[in-house]
């Protein structure tokens, strides 16, 4: 899968992923900082774990915190926050 595309999956049918092709097409290219700015916080978590950077997975958590006005502990708990839980798929 595309990075663009993960980041902007909103679902899947089947075994096939669903993307917002509209916020794909808009903001598919922006990093991670620019996705924060648009208020896109999936899509910019997304993007840093996509790419395994710890660091602006950090960095998604402490805007989203501030944001959100939540005091999530940890980025696993920002995954959660975003996923609902499911024990046949690992995240």
């Amino acid at each position: 899968m595309k990075k663009e595309d993960y980041c902007f999956t909103i679902g899947f049918s089947g075994g096939t992923a669903v993307v917002d092709k509209r916020a794909r097409a808009r903001y598919g290219k922006s990093g991670v900082s620019d996705l924060l700015k648009e208020g896109l916080f999936k899509a910019a978590f997304c993007a840093a774990l996509f790419d395994s950077n710890t660091k602006e997975l950090d960095h998604v958590l402490a805007e989203y915190n501030k944001i959100s006005g939540k005091n999530l502990a940890s980025v696993q708990e920002l995954k959660k926050n975003f996923w609902s839980y499911d024990s046949s798929r690992s995240y």
